[in-house]
């Protein structure tokens, strides 16, 4: 009995600590562009606009036509998103602590949860990250307790949250889908029964994506969603893969302790983990590779529980290994400080929104770039483009074009640009939209590097 309220003694410690800092980490306003990016095309969705013809996305509409829908019934506000995401990670926590008492029910299931909020201390998380994330998760645990309890209707719950994840995320979603579906298939070699279960969870996962194809053509959604990524999408152009390779270390000592575990529920972990780790190869920052460590932080409390079976010199080793690759993950938060900000509307003292507000709003437009995607939230003007965002290499010469169309045609009085936060990408300044922006604008206001520009002969 002691032991009993020792475990729970100590999990419900963790878990309030667990939700102090979720709540503390995630109460700032950041004004961050990511998840500008999200809140701008939830309030053109809002506005009756429509994805992919009026404005330009890559990703799947899951988590603009969420937002847009409870602004319909609450207000639009950035409160009302930041809580949104907020439940939601918080759900992913929950999620990985029922996987880990699922696979082992050891002390300090609390463990992987904790990581994963400490992980996410610098996460921009009003993004469609968040939300595919928590879809993942549930996902992964109803496969596992479908694969103890073979029940059809479990592999279905996994399905339908396969199916969210991928309208919030194709990528990862679909990548996600590919590991789980091609794990049930190699069961399947040693056991028919699984064949089956394959198929109803590929049926189910798939099924409520066609109904996109009511609004969309599968060859356009195919264009934009699949094709435009592969061909477009990279990363930073000078990669350090240090984080990774830290990662790969650790996950590889996870497996160390593990794989003689001879449980299929722990190999499925192992192995979407890897899969996951390996698709941060093109951009293995910290945001995206802490994203996909969620089989390892729901692996860990097993894993720490099998460190203190070995013998001495062992223990020190593996605890070594395990601690640096936990670094990675708690970095943010040991560095935390320099995200915060006051408990105040730290939005009415910035003095960019301020500049604009007082110098921008004689037209209806605005333009904002090449990645300040931010400030069409704040000062609710119309993108006067159909682009949130707009990188070199990223997005084609004839988007450019379009862009500076656009532009053209709708005349914003301002356009608001930070070259500085897309140095990293070797943003190339010499494109139609920019050299128009030279020809038409004047400079009247810079703040370090952030440049307010404005039309000629005003």
């Amino acid at each position: 009995m002691s032991k009993i309220n020792f475990k729970y003694k100590a999990d419900t410690f963790l878990w309030l600590i667990i939700i102090s800092f979720l709540i503390v980490f995630h109460f700032r306003y950041p004004l961050n562009n990511d998840e500008g990016v999200v809140l701008e095309g939830a309030l053109n969705i809002f506005n009756h606009r429509e994805i992919y013809k009026d404005f330009f996305e890559f990703v799947s509409p899951g988590v603009f036509y969420m937002l847009a829908l409870f602004w319909k019934i609450f207000g639009v506000s950035y409160f009302i998103a930041k809580l949104l995401s907020i439940v939601a990670l918080f759900m992913s926590a929950l999620g990985i602590y029922k996987i880990s008492k699922n696979i082992s029910n050891k002390n300090f299931d609390a463990i992987g949860p904790l990581i994963l909020v400490l992980a996410s201390s610098s996460w921009p998380i009003v993004i469609y990250h968040t939300f595919n994330l928590v879809f993942m998760i549930w996902a992964m645990f109803w496969l596992l307790v479908a694969l103890d309890t073979q029940k059809y209707r479990h592999f279905i719950y996994s399905g339908i949250l396969t199916s969210l994840a991928i309208l919030f995320m194709q990528n990862k979603g679909l990548l996600f889908m590919g590991a789980s579906g091609s794990f049930l298939l190699l069961l399947s070699l040693k056991n028919k029964y699984y064949f089956k279960k394959t198929i109803v969870y590929g049926l189910v996962t798939l099924t409520p994506l066609a109904l996109l194809f009511i609004k969309w053509s599968p060859l356009f959604l195919y264009q934009n969603l699949i094709l435009f990524p592969l061909q477009h999408y990279q990363g930073l152009p000078n990669i350090n893969y240090l984080l990774l390779l830290i990662s790969f270390v650790w996950i590889a000592t996870i497996i160390f302790l593990l794989v003689k575990e001879k449980n299929k529920k722990i190999y499925l972990l192992i192995y979407t983990q890897i899969i996951l780790i390996l698709s941060t190869i093109p951009l293995p920052d910290i945001f995206h590779i802490t994203l996909a460590l969620f089989p390892a932080y729901s692996l860990l409390a097993l894993s720490l529980a099998k460190i203190n079976n070995k013998i001495f010199w062992q223990k020190i080793i593996l605890y070594a290994f395990i601690s640096t690759g936990l670094i990675i993950s708690i970095l943010p938060a040991i560095f935390w400080p320099k995200y915060f900000t006051a408990f105040s509307d730290d939005r009415k003292n910035n003095d960019v929104l301020e500049y604009i507000q007082k110098n921008c709003l004689d037209s209806e437009y605005i333009y904002a770039g090449p990645f300040s995607s931010a400030v069409y939230f704040e000062t609710k003007l119309k993108n006067a483009t159909s682009f949130s965002w707009l990188i070199s290499g990223q997005h084609s010469k004839e988007q450019f074009s379009l862009a500076a169309k656009q532009l053209a045609q709708n005349k914003p009085l301002c356009a608001i640009l930070d070259y500085e936060s897309v140095n990293k990408y070797d943003y190339n300044k010499d494109n139609p939209l920019d050299n128009y922006i030279s020809a038409n604008y004047h400079q009247i206001k810079s703040f370090d590097n952030i440049l307010i520009y404005k039309l000629n002969d005003l």
